[in-house]
Protein backbone atom coordinates (compact mmCIF):
# COMPACT_ATOMS: atom_id res chain seq x y z
CA UNK A 1 0.00 0.00 0.00
CA UNK A 2 2.70 2.26 0.93
CA UNK A 3 4.49 1.80 -2.63
CA UNK A 4 1.30 1.69 -4.46
CA UNK A 5 0.09 5.42 -2.60
CA UNK A 6 3.92 7.03 -3.01
CA UNK A 7 3.53 6.37 -6.91
CA UNK A 8 0.44 7.82 -7.27
CA UNK A 9 1.71 10.82 -5.12
CA UNK A 10 4.22 11.46 -7.55
CA UNK A 11 2.19 10.80 -10.34
CA UNK A 12 -0.56 13.23 -8.79
CA UNK A 13 2.58 15.80 -7.92
CA UNK A 14 4.34 16.07 -10.78
CA UNK A 15 0.68 16.65 -13.27
CA UNK A 16 0.31 19.70 -10.57
CA UNK A 17 4.16 20.85 -11.06
CA UNK A 18 3.76 20.39 -14.62
CA UNK A 19 0.67 22.75 -14.72
CA UNK A 20 -1.52 19.97 -16.07
CA UNK A 21 -4.30 20.87 -13.51
CA UNK A 22 -5.17 24.40 -14.28
CA UNK A 23 -7.12 26.66 -10.98
CA UNK A 24 -10.71 25.81 -10.20
CA UNK A 25 -10.44 22.46 -11.77
CA UNK A 26 -12.22 19.58 -10.17
CA UNK A 27 -10.28 16.35 -9.32
CA UNK A 28 -12.30 13.50 -7.55
CA UNK A 29 -10.59 10.06 -6.08
CA UNK A 30 -13.75 8.45 -8.22
CA UNK A 31 -12.43 9.47 -11.29
CA UNK A 32 -8.38 8.85 -10.77
CA UNK A 33 -9.06 5.39 -9.23
CA UNK A 34 -10.85 4.79 -12.65
CA UNK A 35 -7.76 6.18 -14.59
CA UNK A 36 -5.39 4.59 -12.69
CA UNK A 37 -7.14 1.46 -12.19
CA UNK A 38 -6.45 1.04 -8.67
CA UNK A 39 -8.73 1.25 -5.12
CA UNK A 40 -9.55 5.25 -3.95
CA UNK A 41 -7.91 4.93 -0.65
CA UNK A 42 -4.00 5.44 -1.47
CA UNK A 43 -5.35 8.37 -4.19
CA UNK A 44 -7.32 9.72 -1.19
CA UNK A 45 -4.34 9.94 0.94
CA UNK A 46 -2.29 11.82 -2.25
CA UNK A 47 -4.83 14.17 -2.19
CA UNK A 48 -4.71 14.99 1.32
CA UNK A 49 -1.26 15.41 1.20
CA UNK A 50 -1.37 17.34 -2.02
CA UNK A 51 -3.93 19.44 -0.18
CA UNK A 52 -1.54 20.29 2.36
CA UNK A 53 0.86 21.57 -0.13
CA UNK A 54 -1.64 24.01 -0.60
CA UNK A 55 -2.30 23.05 -4.07
CA UNK A 56 -6.38 21.46 -3.43
CA UNK A 57 -9.04 22.92 -1.33
CA UNK A 58 -12.24 20.64 -0.38
CA UNK A 59 -15.11 20.79 -2.93
CA UNK A 60 -18.39 18.87 -3.11
CA UNK A 61 -19.16 15.37 -2.79
CA UNK A 62 -15.55 14.46 -1.56
CA UNK A 63 -14.19 16.05 -4.71
CA UNK A 64 -11.21 18.13 -4.47
CA UNK A 65 -10.70 21.84 -6.13
CA UNK A 66 -7.32 23.22 -7.60
CA UNK A 67 -5.95 26.55 -5.84
CA UNK A 68 -3.59 28.75 -8.03
CA UNK A 69 -1.94 31.94 -7.16
CA UNK A 70 -3.01 35.19 -6.80
CA UNK A 71 -1.52 37.86 -8.28
CA UNK A 72 0.20 39.16 -4.95
CA UNK A 73 1.24 35.32 -4.24
CA UNK A 74 3.18 35.22 -7.36
CA UNK A 75 5.01 38.68 -7.28
CA UNK A 76 5.81 37.65 -3.67
CA UNK A 77 7.13 34.33 -4.51
CA UNK A 78 9.22 35.09 -7.40
CA UNK A 79 10.84 38.24 -5.32
CA UNK A 80 11.73 36.30 -2.62
CA UNK A 81 13.51 33.98 -4.12
CA UNK A 82 15.05 36.81 -5.99
CA UNK A 83 16.10 38.38 -2.25
CA UNK A 84 17.62 35.14 -1.56
CA UNK A 85 19.74 35.78 -4.68
CA UNK A 86 20.70 38.46 -3.91
CA UNK A 87 21.87 38.03 -0.53
CA UNK A 88 23.82 35.03 -1.91
CA UNK A 89 25.52 37.69 -4.35
CA UNK A 90 26.94 39.49 -1.21
CA UNK A 91 28.50 36.50 -0.01
CA UNK A 92 30.86 36.62 -2.78
CA UNK A 93 30.63 32.72 -3.17
CA UNK A 94 29.08 32.53 -6.26
CA UNK A 95 30.89 29.88 -8.75
CA UNK A 96 30.68 32.03 -11.81
CA UNK A 97 31.89 29.57 -13.89
CA UNK A 98 29.54 26.87 -12.79
CA UNK A 99 26.29 29.30 -13.47
CA UNK A 100 27.81 30.06 -16.91
CA UNK A 101 27.73 26.40 -17.79
CA UNK A 102 24.07 25.46 -16.54
CA UNK A 103 22.71 28.80 -17.96
CA UNK A 104 24.54 27.62 -21.28
CA UNK A 105 22.17 24.16 -20.54
CA UNK A 106 19.21 26.92 -19.76
CA UNK A 107 19.47 28.01 -22.90
CA UNK A 108 19.73 24.61 -24.87
CA UNK A 109 16.41 24.32 -23.71
CA UNK A 110 14.98 27.16 -24.96
CA UNK A 111 12.45 25.52 -26.57
CA UNK A 112 8.50 25.50 -25.92
CA UNK A 113 7.81 21.84 -26.39
CA UNK A 114 10.35 21.53 -23.05
CA UNK A 115 9.31 24.35 -21.03
CA UNK A 116 8.55 21.89 -18.09
CA UNK A 117 12.38 21.34 -18.47
CA UNK A 118 13.30 25.21 -18.95
CA UNK A 119 11.71 26.05 -15.84
CA UNK A 120 12.99 22.78 -13.85
CA UNK A 121 16.90 24.09 -14.68
CA UNK A 122 15.77 27.82 -14.39
CA UNK A 123 14.78 26.73 -10.51
CA UNK A 124 18.12 24.54 -10.17
CA UNK A 125 20.29 27.86 -11.07
CA UNK A 126 18.63 29.55 -8.71
CA UNK A 127 19.35 26.84 -5.88
CA UNK A 128 22.76 26.44 -7.27
CA UNK A 129 23.13 30.70 -6.39
CA UNK A 130 21.46 30.08 -3.22
CA UNK A 131 23.34 27.29 -1.86
CA UNK A 132 26.66 28.82 -3.04
CA UNK A 133 26.55 31.01 0.38
CA UNK A 134 26.99 28.11 2.43
CA UNK A 135 23.85 29.42 4.55
CA UNK A 136 21.88 26.76 5.64
CA UNK A 137 18.51 29.27 6.47
CA UNK A 138 18.76 30.83 2.92
CA UNK A 139 19.01 27.36 1.08
CA UNK A 140 15.96 25.67 3.53
CA UNK A 141 14.17 28.75 2.15
CA UNK A 142 14.12 28.45 -1.25
CA UNK A 143 13.74 24.75 -1.24
CA UNK A 144 10.55 25.50 1.03
CA UNK A 145 9.28 27.30 -2.55
CA UNK A 146 10.83 25.42 -4.76
CA UNK A 147 8.00 23.05 -5.87
CA UNK A 148 5.46 25.97 -6.14
CA UNK A 149 7.87 28.14 -7.56
CA UNK A 150 8.04 25.77 -10.33
CA UNK A 151 4.41 24.99 -10.43
CA UNK A 152 3.83 28.52 -10.68
CA UNK A 153 5.78 29.35 -13.68
CA UNK A 154 3.97 26.79 -15.11
CA UNK A 155 0.75 27.61 -14.64
CA UNK A 156 1.54 31.57 -16.41
CA UNK A 157 2.72 29.23 -19.31
CA UNK A 158 -0.08 27.15 -19.60
CA UNK A 159 -2.17 30.38 -19.57
CA UNK A 160 -0.12 32.05 -22.02
CA UNK A 161 0.60 34.76 -19.51
CA UNK A 162 4.12 34.81 -20.44
CA UNK A 163 5.27 37.21 -23.06
CA UNK A 164 8.52 36.62 -22.96
CA UNK A 165 8.91 33.07 -21.97
CA UNK A 166 13.13 32.31 -21.89
CA UNK A 167 13.80 36.02 -20.42
CA UNK A 168 15.98 34.44 -18.16
CA UNK A 169 18.75 32.90 -20.22
CA UNK A 170 19.16 37.08 -21.21
CA UNK A 171 19.06 37.88 -17.54
CA UNK A 172 21.61 35.11 -15.86
CA UNK A 173 23.87 35.86 -18.42
CA UNK A 174 24.06 39.00 -17.86
CA UNK A 175 24.42 38.71 -14.23
CA UNK A 176 26.94 35.81 -14.97
CA UNK A 177 29.13 38.46 -16.42
CA UNK A 178 28.84 41.45 -14.08
CA UNK A 179 30.18 38.90 -11.60
CA UNK A 180 32.91 37.98 -13.51
CA UNK A 181 34.10 41.38 -13.59
CA UNK A 182 33.01 41.35 -9.77
CA UNK A 183 30.67 44.09 -10.07
CA UNK A 184 28.97 42.74 -6.67
CA UNK A 185 27.05 46.00 -6.18
CA UNK A 186 26.18 45.91 -9.92
CA UNK A 187 24.71 42.71 -9.88
CA UNK A 188 22.77 43.27 -6.40
CA UNK A 189 21.33 46.02 -7.97
CA UNK A 190 20.85 44.04 -11.61
CA UNK A 191 18.73 41.28 -9.34
CA UNK A 192 16.47 44.48 -7.67
CA UNK A 193 15.50 45.42 -11.30
CA UNK A 194 14.53 41.96 -12.11
CA UNK A 195 12.36 41.90 -9.04
CA UNK A 196 10.82 45.18 -9.79
CA UNK A 197 10.04 44.34 -13.14
CA UNK A 198 7.72 40.82 -12.07
CA UNK A 199 5.82 42.54 -9.66
CA UNK A 200 4.80 45.58 -12.61
CA UNK A 201 3.25 42.10 -14.59
CA UNK A 202 0.08 41.26 -13.69
CA UNK A 203 -0.38 37.59 -12.96
CA UNK A 204 -3.30 36.13 -11.16
CA UNK A 205 -3.39 32.12 -11.53
CA UNK A 206 -6.53 31.68 -9.09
Amino acid sequence: MTRLYDDIYTLLEQRFLRGDYLPDDVISDYALSKELQTSRNPIRRAMERLQQQGFLSNNAHQSKLVIGYSEDECAQMYTYILHLIELAIATERVDVNSLLCETAKLKQLSDRSTYFDYVQQLANIYRLIITSSNNIVYTRSFDQWHKPFIRMLMLRFRLGQVSQPFKEVQQLTQLSTLLHQQQLQQAKIYVQCIASEWCKVPSPLS
